[in-house]
């Protein structure tokens, strides 16, 4: 294997998708179609406190 065909075949291997969380028929649908083996959910709502 060559230096960079290990992210080359990672990458192939991922898909990734934007949408609005919000939207419950879109992610049924989404969810419906690739079959994921993994979900990020990286819409985080920031925490800060006063110190």
């Amino acid at each position: 294997m060559t230096p960079g065909s290990a992210q080359l075949e990672l990458a192939q291997r991922l898909d990734h998708r934007l949408g609005d969380i919000r939207d419950a028929g879109l992610l049924e649908a989404l969810v419906a179609e690739t079959r994921p083996e993994l979900v990020q959910h990286l819409a985080a709502q920031p925490l800060l406190r006063r110190s």
